[in-house]
């Protein structure tokens, strides 16, 4: 029957680039008997408990073929999770192994860390897609989100998604050692993402970048490192924390107050006497008609990260007319 199984897999499975044929059957296998309740005993069983999950099969070795790191893990859960929120765990364990890669960093024997930062962005991409399918497919009125459903929504998902913004605007760009981009993720908050400890970690990074000469004199100099560190900033705001209503009423309170000060016009400053670490800057020498103020001081001297000039109406447009319920209410009170 494993023979059969070999030959069924190439017929009825897509080929992939990351994967082999024997990691599919295995799969496909593994899936099949835990339908069945214990082990294949025929080919009009394999057809047709294959009808009934094909489904799942295509799934799971589509985010298996994104992220090869996540095979192990994977073949446990389809042997001991609950069938009915498999997917949901696969896409847990994907998105915590892309974590991991950023952690530890490209393989030893990778000499150009651009090469592995684009080819971790390509696989999140892929990963994306399903997690978007995954979240729309369970939503609905009257739906209540399970704790898992929560953790992706609020946690792992936010997480990958800032760690590729990382990616692609800073570290890409500046080809930057995998030292800092590993000290980076490092220094997220390890519950919510959205959360002052977050841009507290972006302008840390930004104090890092400026004051490696070597860093920043080889990839355009301390004026691009701040560049490319403001469009981290604006990107993880406007695409993680105001992506939508569901969003905005995730973030952290204490960040929704501050991105309200953000569209006013005053910048993010380190404050490390204070529980969140940052805060809004002082309103001396503040006006309507100052001429485009940065989005962010750094200390000791560090430099000023700019500001779109866009920014604080794409703020505003966010705050006030995309949120809902508390968000709003938070958002109104303190932009007024």
């Amino acid at each position: 029957l494993d023979d059969y199984l070999s030959d069924f897999t190439a017929m009825h499975l897509d080929w992939t680039v990351r994967i082999g044929r024997d990691v599919q059957q295995r799969v496909l296998k593994k899936t099949l008997q835990r339908l069945q309740g214990g082990k294949l005993n025929s080919v009009l069983g394999v057809h047709q408990l294959f009808w009934n999950c094909e489904k799942q099969v295509a799934y799971c070795v589509n985010l298996l073929n994104a992220v090869p790191g996540a095979v192990p893990g994977a073949e446990k859960l389809i042997d001991e999770a609950d069938l009915n929120t498999l997917n949901l765990d696969l896409l847990l364990l994907v998105h915590q192994t892309l974590t991991e890669e950023l952690h530890s960093g490209p393989p030893v024997d990778e000499a150009d860390p651009a090469s592995f930062y684009r080819d971790w962005l390509t696989r999140k991409m892929v990963v994306a897609g399903l997690t978007k399918d995954l979240i729309l497919s369970n939503s609905g009125e009257g739906k209540v989100d399970s704790e898992k459903m929560i953790k992706l929504k609020t946690n792992t998902e936010p997480r990958v998604e800032t760690l590729a913004l990382l990616l692609q605007h800073v570290a890409y760009p500046l080809q930057l050692s995998p030292v800092l981009v590993r000290k980076f993720a490092e220094e997220l908050p390890k519950d919510k993402i959205r959360h002052t400890g977050t841009l507290l970690a972006m302008m840390n990074l930004a104090q890092r970048i400026v004051s490696e000469p070597s860093q920043v004199l080889e990839n355009g100099g301390r004026k691009v490192g701040l560049q490319n560190c403001s469009a981290l900033i604006e990107s993880w705001i406007l695409d993680v924390c105001l992506r939508d209503a569901e969003a905005m009423n995730d973030l952290e309170p204490a960040s929704l107050r501050l991105v309200c000060s953000l569209s006013a016009g005053l910048p993010v400053v380190i404050m490390p006497n204070t529980m969140q670490g940052v805060g809004a800057g002082e309103f001396e020498g503040w006006s309507e008609q100052q001429d485009n103020p940065p989005i962010a001081q750094l200390p000791n001297g560090g430099g000023e990260i700019p500001r779109s000039s866009c920014l604080n109406l794409a703020l505003l447009r966010k705050l006030i007319v995309m949120s809902q319920g508390k968000a709003r209410d938070t958002a109104i009170q303190n932009v007024e």
